[in-house]
């Protein structure tokens, strides 16, 4: 019997101590995995936060970007506010320049569009005669109703251009050459229309260009008198387009 309970007891023991073992097991096996999950807890949440960081300094970076492009777009609007209005004023001074000079188209005057001005271009056939700088009595009617119209818009500058054929200047000693005759070509054509009293005298250039810019070759006579000419280019006021692209620097 007593053999009976020691042999009981060691079974117990046996029992308790693989029971022990056991529970040391998973007791060891749960803490590696608490720790294991701890730890990829930890990577999981740092890879979170630098996600998150990420995202963050994109989202970031597109609000910078995004005000960037609101604030060009608006910088574009302006722009094209200002070259709308500058343009709608070039068309109204072609329009009214045209209006002014109607009984003169087609006899030596043309009045265009380029490049944002206007070009009133006079044959010589209207202005001068041959080898002269004084007016004619029909051009000069053209210059002043030309300068009424220059009056009424005083944003308008103007630049006079004398331009002439390749033939060499013979005539009076005090002009030695084309060059000269287009200067005083120029400058008479300013003094009629500065006769005006609402031409400001300084936004009016009288130039001469001499031979050098032709609008066709001098290969004939008819193409001469076409480059003998007198250009008077008006231009619109810049200052409020110069003042945006200045800002933009």
């Amino acid at each position: 019997d007593t053999t009976s309970k020691f042999d009981e007891l060691r079974a117990l023991t046996t029992k308790y101590d693989r029971l022990s073992k056991q529970y040391d097991y998973l007791l060891d096996n749960n803490n590696t995995l608490i720790t294991a999950s701890a730890r990829e807890n930890k990577t999981l949440m740092d890879q979170l936060n630098t996600m998150q960081t990420r995202l963050q300094a994109k989202e970031d970076s597109l609000n910078t970007e995004r005000r960037l492009l609101e604030r060009g777009q608006r910088r574009v609007n302006e722009l094209e506010g200002v070259i709308n209005r500058k343009d709608s004023t070039v068309a109204y001074v072609r329009q009214k320049v045209s209006d002014a000079l109607l009984g003169f188209n087609g006899n030596g005057l043309t009045v265009n569009m380029r490049e944002g001005k206007v070009y009133v271009s006079l044959e010589n056939s209207l202005l001068f005669a041959p080898g002269s700088w004084n007016v004619a009595a029909n051009g000069q009617v053209a210059l002043e109703n030309l300068a009424k119209v220059l009056a009424e818009n005083a944003d308008i500058t103007v630049l006079v251009e004398g331009h002439t054929d390749n033939d060499a200047y013979r005539g009076q000693s005090q002009v030695k050459d084309n060059w000269d005759l287009s200067v005083l070509r120029a400058t008479n054509v300013v003094k009629i229309l500065t006769k005006n009293a609402g031409m400001n005298p300084e936004r009016i250039t009288a130039a001469g260009r001499g031979e050098f810019v032709p609008l066709v070759d001098n290969s004939s006579e008819e193409n001469k008198a076409i480059n003998r000419r007198t250009e008077i280019i008006l231009t619109p006021d810049l200052t409020e387009l110069a003042n945006l692209l200045e800002g933009d620097k």
